[in-house]
């Protein structure tokens, strides 16, 4: 988990956050899009922070094998790579983890009360964290993660609200089970776990999903004839036991073929 009382790694993102046309473009390129894009000088770090965190290339900017698969499944399912790549993010990226953490579903926000409140957790680095939010607010702007998953609704010029995202396709609800699983060192997971206050990670801290909705995906997936989880939900149980021979990404690809 990463260490939120330091917010370090942030300034790789310079500016800019990750934009749809660039994914797309990168999914064709693949590994040869660093020697074929069409980026500005200060947008290929960027990018580059941007697909690391996303566990779309490795630390030399190549693509991963989930990159790999993504990009051959994301002409079909642009929103649940979308998805993915958020689960990831909320996992590995300092900036989008204090942000789920710190801003709570159904809970509005501005621009200066999120540096107001990174100025009372941490004493320097302001500035890094403002050219930061800028890449946040870029990356709601750029994608679906904003408007269409909820993350930024728009109030008014200068205030937005965080809500919940109860559209979660079931493949994405599966592969952040697996995700948190690997987190947490079992594959047998409650869903009031989910939905404690000291939960840093999982389904409900990385979209606010409803536990109503996401107890219906629950339900479809366990009806799958090749399951990739049981969920037990009748008579007061909430169990959900994952399979001990799948990873993340072959959950996705059994439920995506």
């Amino acid at each position: 988990e990463i260490d939120l009382r330091k917010m370090t790694g942030i300034s790789g993102y310079g500016t800019f956050g990750l934009r749809e046309e660039w994914l797309s473009e990168f999914f064709v390129w693949q590994n040869d899009y660093w020697r074929n894009h069409a980026l500005g000088t200060k947008q290929v770090p960027s990018v580059k922070a941007w697909l690391k965190d996303s566990l779309l290339t490795d630390a030399k900017a190549r693509i991963t094998p989930l990159g790999e698969y993504l990009a051959s499944i994301y002409q079909d399912n642009p929103d649940l790579i979308w998805e993915v790549i958020w689960i990831n993010l909320s996992a590995n990226s300092p900036l989008i983890q204090w942000f789920i953490n710190n801003i709570r579903p159904e809970s509005s926000y501005s621009k200066s009360s999120l540096l107001d409140l990174y100025g009372e957790e941490f004493q320097e680095g302001k500035t890094t964290f403002e050219y930061a939010l800028g890449a946040l607010f870029n990356l709601f702007a750029s994608s679906p993660i904003g408007e269409q998953f909820s993350q930024k609704i728009e109030l008014s010029k200068t205030e937005y609200k965080r809500s919940a995202y109860n559209d979660l396709s079931r493949e994405a609800v599966a592969y952040s089970l697996y995700k948190y699983a690997e987190m947490v060192g079992t594959k047998s997971l409650r869903v009031s776990d989910l939905y404690q206050p000291d939960c840093r990670q999982g389904v409900y801290r990385e979209f606010g999903i409803a536990k109503t909705a996401l107890e219906s995906q629950l339900r479809s997936l366990n009806s799958d004839t090749n399951r990739v989880l049981v969920a037990e939900l009748n008579m007061g149980l909430d169990s959900i036991t994952l399979r001990d021979d799948l990873n993340a990404l072959e959950a996705l690809k059994i439920l995506t073929r």
